[in-house]
């Protein structure tokens, strides 16, 4: 590929055992990772615009496959809502990782299905098409627990619309970018059949569409994700930094709180709560008495007025002692400032 190639889909982007003394040692890991952040960003900002390397990941997969959650694993930070109601993810978001002369940067879809459903309007599903035909690589997570127990046809069928191309009612011209496949939720699969059930998924899919290499790994438990940066990094090609090295996302303060505040209430409303809702942010003004602190007024809109007692609680308990706090809470660790968080909600029709 070459340099003036690689940067012009660049630029159109915008872009087992688990036990205690393995989560020891992740954490010993994470510390020590922490320690160094200082000097390895005073490295990355003394790499040349010659050295820099860049490469674009679109990842896709079936619904509640775990994207989200992997890419808020290899940035290290949550830039999409994780829960397990199918198709939480609206848009594309953008994050990206700088590991010395080599950025990554990548693209969680929405939940690619081949027609129009419920929560997945064609438009979103064209959007996240185009995404993954401007990738340098495409990432195909599949839910390793579930295909292996349920044979899922849609997931045959998202490979063979891979290798293929999307509908053309979708998308027209499709070429594959290089595909790698990551085999999440492996730890869902019990010891004595995993690693037969593991080769069989990766025969069965890679007989169907091409992958450069398979991971296997559980994103939620952080499995197979240190192995799978590495390969992205190792795949970085001349190309100038599309973010700052110590930028995590483009995700500006208002969207991530309406990512975390779905996320919230799709947790826990998971079998009251129909689609038909919407988080809107209203408004972000600094936060008074405070020097880089906001003020993110949002807005839960719901079907009708008992829908808005559900998402409400008795006395406010779920919408504040649920959602807004700890949402509040959580955007103040991500963003390092002070937040204040105030979250309406209301039913359609009423003023």
């Amino acid at each position: 590929m070459s340099l003036r190639f690689f940067s012009s889909r660049s630029t159109a982007l915008g872009a087992v055992q688990y036990c205690s003394a393995a989560a020891a040692a992740a954490a010993a890991a994470a510390a020590a990772a922490a320690a160094g952040t200082a000097a390895n960003t005073k490295q990355q900002s003394d790499v040349s615009q010659s050295e820099q390397r860049l490469l674009t990941v679109a990842i896709v997969g079936l619904p509640n496959a775990g994207k989200s959650t992997l890419v808020n694993r290899l940035l290290g930070t949550k830039i999409s809502g994780v829960s397990s109601k199918r198709n939480t993810t609206i848009t594309p978001q953008l994050g990206c990782f700088t590991s010395g002369a080599a950025q990554v940067l990548l693209y969680d879809t929405p939940g690619l299905v081949e027609h129009s459903v419920q929560g997945s309007p064609l438009e979103r599903l064209r959007s996240a098409w185009a995404t993954a035909a401007m990738a340098d690589q495409l990432l195909f997570i599949v839910d390793a627990e579930r295909q292996f127990r349920l044979r899922e046809p849609a997931a045959l069928k998202l490979a063979q619309q891979l290798a293929a191309g999307p509908p053309n009612s979708l998308l027209q011209g499709w070429q594959q970018p290089p595909a790698v496949l990551f085999l999440n939720k492996q730890d869902k699969l019990e010891p004595h059949i995993r690693e037969v059930a593991l080769q069989q998924l990766q025969q069965q899919l890679g007989g169907i569409a091409q992958f450069e290499t398979v991971f296997k790994g559980a994103a939620m438990l952080g499995l197979g994700v240190d192995a799978l940066k590495q390969y992205y990094i190792s795949k970085a090609r001349p190309g100038l930094w599309l973010l700052p090295p110590d930028q995590a996302h483009t995700t500006s303060p208002a969207d991530l709180a309406v990512e975390l505040v779905r996320e919230k209430l799709y947790r826990r409303l998971n079998q009251e709560l129909p689609y038909a809702l919407t988080v809107q942010a209203d408004s972000v003004k600094p936060l008074l008495g405070s020097q880089h602190g906001l003020a993110i007024r949002l807005t839960v809109f719901v079907k009708n007025r008992l829908m808005r007692s559900i998402v409400v609680g008795k006395g406010g308990s779920i919408i504040q002692g649920y959602v807004a706090g700890p949402t509040e809470a959580e955007l103040t660790r991500i963003l390092k400032a002070p937040v204040k968080l105030t979250v309406a909600v209301k039913a359609v029709g009423d003023s």
